[in-house]
């Protein structure tokens, strides 16, 4: 569905990418040249992301952004500009894996009881190992016992015909 409908952005949860992530390791054999070009468009990719390329890197990348890149990024329809994710943290050698070749992710974290979202990284500035910043006119605080305290809008302000779990 996504090669045919070519989306510009999708919603998902980590358990996607780690799922997308095994079955690219069951089709690279151990120590074959597939398996070392994947790595090593990884590995570059994510120095690019980073800004820790060398020149011979920067030499490479087109030759591994053919070869490797392009084909994971063409499985999502080759369209993505971005990957709202949400749900759980994502692994953090598979944000340097999906990033380095080429998805960008902008992660998210909320509660149903915050509908749903309290805080999220923006496309221009963007830590994939952050839950970004808080929303708009969204207060957080840190409280005893390191409890996460948030106020605004959108928080619910009890449950439905349920005084008792409000209270």
């Amino acid at each position: 569905d996504l090669i045919y409908h070519k989306p510009t952005v999708i919603v998902a949860v980590p358990r996607i990418f780690e799922r997308v992530h095994s079955k690219i390791q069951e089709t690279l054999s151990a120590g074959s040249l597939k398996q070392k070009l994947f790595l090593k468009a990884v590995d570059i990719g994510w120095k690019r992301y980073t800004g820790e390329d060398s020149l011979l890197e920067k030499l490479w990348w087109p030759l591994l952004d053919q070869l490797v890149a392009k084909k994971l990024r063409a499985s999502f329809g080759g369209q993505l500009r971005y990957v709202l994710l949400g749900g759980a943290p994502m692994p953090a050698h598979l944000f340097k894996v999906f990033i380095g070749l080429g998805l960008t992710f902008l992660h998210g974290y909320g509660l149903t009881e915050t509908a749903p979202v309290l805080s999220f990284n923006r496309a221009n500035y963007n830590d994939p190992f952050s839950v970004g910043s808080p929303l708009e006119d969204i207060i957080v605080e840190i409280g005893e016992n390191t409890e996460l305290l948030a106020r605004g809008p959108n928080i619910m302000q009890g449950y439905w015909k349920n005084p008792v779990a409000t209270n």
